[in-house]
């Protein structure tokens, strides 16, 4: 796919696949959660393209404007592909005793199962490049996965 593909009118702004999904309204159950919530609208693209692979997030956060990641549970070969399709933009580790602030209990909650944690690479504390940095991010995903 070309980037010419998600161009926008006379503007010449790319309108990306992370653009068609940034103001859906998404909801999904946290795993410690008694009631569905809203998905930041950030993150709404990389979600639903994870779950169209087969994939369910554990943790995730569009960053306000820094600290965007996605916390997944993923056989290793599809958080490789996830990976080399991330280049240039993110960062994907594996990580052990994930931890969560419960809101409702008040207390930490620790997950010791390994996951994949895929984090965007340093971006600056603006969220026009953050923003800019996620629109190339979603067209390499549509190409690469």
């Amino acid at each position: 796919m070309s980037k010419n593909l998600y161009t926008k009118g006379n503007e010449g702004k790319l309108f990306t696949p992370w653009d068609m999904h940034y103001k859906s309204v998404l909801t999904r159950w946290a795993p410690t959660g008694k009631a569905p919530y809203i998905l930041e609208f950030g993150i709404n693209y990389f979600i639903v393209k994870l779950e169209s692979l087969g994939l369910k997030t554990q943790w995730s956060c569009e960053g306000h404007p820094t600290g965007f990641y996605i916390v997944i549970r993923a056989p290793f070969g599809i958080a490789t592909k996830i990976a080399y399709a991330s280049t240039n933009y993110a960062e994907l580790s594996i990580t052990h005793g994930v931890k969560h602030w419960d809101v409702e209990k008040q207390e930490v909650i620790y997950f010791k199962s390994p996951s994949w944690r895929m984090a965007l690479l340093n971006h600056g504390p603006s969220y026009e490049v953050r923003n800019g940095v996620l629109r190339e991010l979603s067209i390499q995903w549509e190409e690469e996965l």
